[in-house]
């Protein structure tokens, strides 16, 4: 895991990592995480170095000398939204404009005194990180291979055959049905939408009567027996998300 730490003031950056490194050490699930910090001391700094996708959580300070974190937020936030940010900050001023980004965190200084407010941030940022590496093992051609659950569209049986839908492949795999949608269906991602078919529902379009329309524009049947549960269970989960 890398962490970025942006802020003009080298005493703040030094807090912010001993904040996080003291986090760390309580939350024992995540002890054998290792933890890489890089120092900014401008968001015009970072962002001659910035590459989507190399950083997992932003530590930002919003009162900089000429890119403001939330500049640096918005420009982030456009390119990788798998890029978590959380704000420090002098100032509750900015609050409203922490949600346009996607903030997951928005953290008053001194940061000494407000460390339960970074531990809250942190649990949320650290739960969706699981989610974003969570996998399953998947038996192909005779090997053990990790599949992550974020590349899974879909999950079927079809003439007797297990098949794994990516985002970019399919693989028929051998096993049981059983020994993946147990799997699967314990991830809060995952929905037995028919029989012997499991959706991913992070992927999903839109729906009608009878079908979901996926993010590829693919079909999936909705089980007519199981329509309302189906549908009540995709609306939870879809709500849910926008209320993050």
């Amino acid at each position: 895991m890398r962490i970025a730490v942006i802020d003009d003031n080298s005493q703040d950056r030094k807090a912010a990592i001993t904040l996080a490194k003291e986090y760390f050490i309580r939350r024992k699930e995540y002890e054998n995480i290792q933890i890489f910090y890089d120092e900014y001391h401008s968001g015009e700094d970072f962002l001659k170095s910035y590459i989507k996708g190399i950083y997992d959580i932003l530590f930002l300070d919003i009162y900089m000398k000429s890119l403001t974190g939330i500049d640096i937020a918005r420009q982030v936030s456009l390119t990788d939204e798998n890029c978590h940010i959380i704000f420090f900050t002098s100032s509750e001023e900015h609050y409203p404009e922490s949600y346009e980004v996607h903030a997951k965190g928005y953290v008053t200084k001194p940061l000494k005194e407000s460390s339960f407010a970074f531990c809250n941030a942190m649990d949320y940022v650290m739960k969706q990180l699981s989610l974003q590496f969570s996998g399953l093992t998947i038996f192909l051609n005779g090997s053990e291979v990790f599949c992550p659950f974020k590349e899974i569209l879909y999950f079927e049986v079809n003439n007797r055959k297990l098949y794994f839908h990516l985002l970019e492949k399919t693989f028929e795999v051998s096993g049981k049905y059983l020994d993946y949608s147990q799997e699967l269906l314990n991830d809060t991602r995952f929905l037995e939408c028919y029989r012997n078919l499991i959706i991913n529902m992070d992927y999903i379009q839109n729906y009608d009567e009878d079908n979901f329309l996926l993010k590829n524009n693919e079909r999936l049947p909705i089980s007519r027996r199981k329509k309302q549960m189906v549908l009540n269970q995709y609306m939870k989960y879809f709500l849910g998300k926008r209320n993050v």
